[in-house]
Formats: structure tokens, C-alpha cells, sequence
């Protein structure tokens, strides 16, 4: 490979674990590294756990947002209390 480095697979170790759900503590320990800010600062971004929850919050306003549930409904309140046809 002609970018590949010891360091490159380091970094896809790491990613995978956290993808795969391991725990953040745990890729800590695997690495070496002295703190788990450390980890964190490298490798947030790929723990599942707190893309799962970032998924969710994200959902959840979707599902309460007024354009979404307008767009649901496809119309005013006042045209579906009438119950006519719209486009």
C-alpha cells in the first residue's frame, strides 16, 4: 500500500471496535493512551452508542417539528376536519 502505515491500522482498530460497540474505555485501554480524554478527542465520532443517541434525539424532533406533521397530514386542519379530497 503505498500511504499504509503501522499508524493507519492503529486508527481502523480502533474505529471498529467503537463501531462494532465496544466501549470507549476498553479502545483506551487497547491503545495505550493515558487518559480516555485522549480517545475521545480522536475518536468520538465513531462510538455507536452516542451516534444512536444523536439518531434518536434527531427523530424525536422530527416527529414533534409542525412542518413534519403538517406534511404528514398533506393539508390544513381545517381542510381534513372538512374531510375534502386535496392535493
Amino acid at each position: 500500500m503505498k500511504d499504509g502505515h503501522a499508524h493507519r491500522f492503529r486508527d481502523t482498530f480502533a474505529v471498529e471496535l467503537l463501531l462494532d460497540g465496544t466501549p470507549i474505555e476498553n479502545v483506551q485501554a487497547f491503545l495505550g493512551h493515558a487518559s480516555v480524554l485522549i480517545t475521545q478527542r480522536h475518536y468520538a465520532p465513531w462510538v455507536r452508542a452516542r451516534q444512536e443517541r444523536a439518531e434518536a434525539d434527531v427523530k424525536r424532533s422530527w416527529e414533534r417539528d409542525p412542518l413534519v406533521l403538517m406534511e404528514q397530514t398533506k393539508g390544513t386542519p381545517e381542510v381534513h376536519d372538512k374531510k375534502v379530497a386535496v392535493n
